[in-house]
């Protein structure tokens, strides 16, 4: 999926969490955006990844893509990591980070949701940039402006 395809879809979701967290609208929203964007940090050329060259190819070169960054075990630390310090924010950066995951699954190259414990991938349908990943988004954004 393209970045702005996760942002929408991190904020979709947030809006069915938002009920239940004490957090300032704006924080909380914009923790949802950058968790959403943080699994693609394993690739360089990614909007998060361009902000953090050096970081980005480090982890690209280590990981490679879609490999442990797009697992379950990194949400999971961080979030327990982000815990000691407010657990409200662990669990909304966690929310965001796991929407990037559920949106990943849904296209061709899929991911391993388990890696590197197993080779299993859930693969989807939808071609990254394609035609059908725009309506996805245009559903996406008609969508969450009415639920606002």
């Amino acid at each position: 999926m393209i970045w702005l395809t996760h942002v929408v879809f991190s904020l979709f979701v947030g809006l069915f969490f938002q009920s239940y967290f004490s957090i300032n609208a704006y924080a909380y929203f914009l923790l949802l955006a950058f968790a959403a964007l943080l699994p693609d940090i394993d690739k360089r050329n990614s909007k998060i990844g361009n902000k953090v060259k050096p970081v980005s190819f480090f982890v690209e070169k280590t990981f490679g893509h879609r490999g442990v960054f797009h697992s379950i075990f990194v949400p999971i630390l961080l979030a327990y990591g982000f815990s000691f310090y407010n657990l409200q924010f662990a669990q909304v950066f966690f929310i965001g980070y796991m929407s990037h995951l559920v949106a990943d699954s849904f296209t061709k190259m899929g991911i391993n949701y388990f890696h590197p414990l197993t080779t299993f991938r859930i693969k989807g349908f939808v071609q990254t940039g394609s035609m059908v990943e725009y309506i996805i988004l245009f559903g996406l954004v008609v969508s969450s402006f009415y639920l606002l």
